[in-house]
């Protein structure tokens, strides 16, 4: 064989291949198109037809799915952690988020939290408990709490410190929903028992107990003056 014709035959050779998949790129790009507008159709369809989207349970509550899908960190608003830091450092009032809440062990599937508002309800029956990290020193002078109760019993929240050598346990302050209402309701109570902060004499804690998924709680909040 000629070298000219090797030459011809390797070109061949080569090109055949990338025809080969360039012919199955351009085969496959109408079925992707397809795929994707009939999705999008699928959905709209599901939403129109009242199906539940991922996420969503069959009873219209939602599930923490939506709220574990991560944003970007760049956005407006993202505080940093010396804002974080500043701002704890800032004094009164010691803010206690729903967050902070933990079952007591008795009923641990009987209360859900919220990502996306910031709640604590009661699934069926729950009590928690959250810490208090007063500081050394001050007065409690007052303790508020964001709640929410549109069913039979009240919401009621307790401040209490523990002896940590005997084991003893006074209630500091008591302050509870006194009505039924499908809004918010800020409580209070500003007679406060024990309420000076004493290091490493006592620990500090919360309790409160949701029994309905129409009981919640948003936040606590103690006012302290310092000496």
């Amino acid at each position: 064989m000629r070298r000219g014709d090797r030459v011809r035959g390797g070109a061949t050779g080569f090109l055949l291949p990338v025809l080969i998949l360039l012919v199955a790129a351009l085969s496959a790009q109408p079925l992707l198109i397809w795929a994707q507008s009939n999705g999008v159709e699928l959905a709209n369809s599901q939403k129109a037809e009242g199906v539940p989207p991922v996420g969503t349970h069959e009873d219209g509550s939602s599930s923490n799915w939506r709220a574990m899908v991560p944003g970007d960190p760049s956005a407006p608003g993202t505080v940093s952690d010396e804002s974080v830091l500043a701002a704890a450092s800032s004094g009164s009032p010691l803010v206690i988020p729903a967050a902070d809440f933990s079952s007591d062990g008795g009923f641990p599937d009987g209360y859900f939290f919220d990502f996306e508002t910031g709640f604590l309800r009661g699934d069926d029956f729950a009590c928690l408990k959250a810490p208090a990290y007063l500081p050394h020193g001050v007065t409690v002078d007052y303790v508020g709490a964001s709640l929410y109760d549109n069913a039979t019993g009240s919401v009621t929240v307790n401040l209490k410190r523990v002896d940590v050598v005997s084991g003893a346990v006074n209630t500091m302050a008591t302050l509870g929903t006194p009505w039924n209402s499908t809004d918010i309701q800020s409580v209070g109570d500003n007679d406060i028992d024990y309420e000076e902060i004493s290091y490493p004499a006592y620990a500090y804690f919360l309790t409160v107990c949701l029994s309905s998924v129409d009981h919640r709680l948003y936040s606590v909040r103690i006012y302290y003056t310092e000496p």
